[in-house]
């Protein structure tokens, strides 16, 4: 989970993810990255205006929000079958609010 310091969205996320964990019917690993870290500035630059961003396995899932009608156990259960696991679909799109920025710089002055 992509996240910075004071981000009460993503102490709701974490909650569900460790509600989630506490179940023990499937395992994995949580890791929050906190974007205005040293070394990070490309992650803030993507990010800085939708955390909670959540990943799994190097693909973009949600941001915002734990999307609550999804039931995770049952997905990462069949995805662990599958041979798939934290393969999940993305809900949405992935924020990337440096591009949108030059998008609109761009607009403003013509180019």
């Amino acid at each position: 989970m992509y996240t910075k310091g004071g981000c009460t969205l993503c102490d709701v996320v974490k909650a569900g993810f460790k509600d989630l964990k506490g179940t023990g019917e499937v395992a994995f690993t949580f890791e929050s990255v906190d974007i205005t870290d040293a070394g990070n500035e490309e992650l803030y630059e993507k990010y800085k205006y939708d955390i909670p961003v959540v990943t799994g396995n190097g693909s973009y899932w949600f941001k915002h929000r734990f999307p609550k009608d999804v039931d995770w156990e049952s997905e990462m259960k069949k995805k662990a079958e599958e041979g798939e696991e934290g393969k999940f679909d993305s809900i949405g799109s992935e924020p990337d609010a440096g591009r949108m920025e030059r998008k609109r710089e761009c607009k403003e002055c013509g180019n």
